[in-house]
């Protein structure tokens, strides 16, 4: 009987001590992997893009599109920083200009073909001129979105120059530009084009309004 008894309580004993081990004993946490013990890992970091031996803006590789803006990257370098910047942006503004010249002289070749005028030498002289007359305007509201200058050599400047404008000016000088021409005007207003250009430049407008309202 005193046999049974004591193995009795060592089964209890034994019972007690396996609770305690798995709800009272001490708490480790799970080790991760991700890197050995006692060590830590860091973030990767990317190194900037290079053209050759230059290392050059991200942003200056990856020109945004828009359909509401026309954009520009140029770069120039000089031994004097300013001027770096400077015939950078004069690099970027006749990009643009191109630009703003190819889509007003593509706008009033629609025109000129949905009223049945195509051919009409004066009205080509004058739409010429006026394409002229609208990009040298609006090329001047160009604005600089983004600038770096880095070290190209120990007495040389890079400058790298990103440049933007709203179509909405293009298109608000072109309006303004038929509007003022009176023979311009009346053969275009009723093209289709027209009538589009004259939504978009009532758009425009709304939205700088609401811009400068806040």
């Amino acid at each position: 009987m005193q046999r049974l008894i004591n193995t009795s309580l060592m089964l209890v004993l034994f019972g007690l001590v396996i609770l305690w081990a798995g709800c009272g004993g001490p708490k480790t946490e799970p080790i991760s992997l991700s890197a050995p013990v006692g060590e830590t890992t860091t973030p990767e970091t990317t190194a900037p893009p290079r053209v050759g031996d230059l290392e050059v803006p991200d942003w200056f590789l990856n020109i945004p599109q828009d359909p509401n803006y026309l954009y520009a990257a140029a770069t120039d370098s000089s031994k004097d920083m300013q001027h770096a910047i400077e015939n950078a942006q004069s690099a970027g503004r006749t990009d643009i200009s191109g630009q703003v010249e190819t889509k007003v002289a593509a706008m009033f070749k629609r025109f000129t073909e949905e009223v049945g005028i195509g051919e009409d030498s004066e009205i080509l002289a004058m739409t010429t001129a006026v394409t002229k007359s609208v990009t040298a305007d609006v090329v001047n509201m160009t604005k600089v979105l983004k600038q770096d200058v880095k070290k190209e050599s120990a007495n040389v400047y890079r400058a790298y120059v990103l440049l933007e404008l709203n179509t909405g000016e293009m298109n608000s000088g072109a309006l303004t530009k038929i509007k003022d021409n009176e023979n311009m005007y009346t053969r275009f207003r009723a093209s289709e084009g027209f009538k589009e250009l004259e939504a978009e430049v009532e758009k425009y407008e709304q939205w700088k309004k609401e811009q400068a309202q806040g």
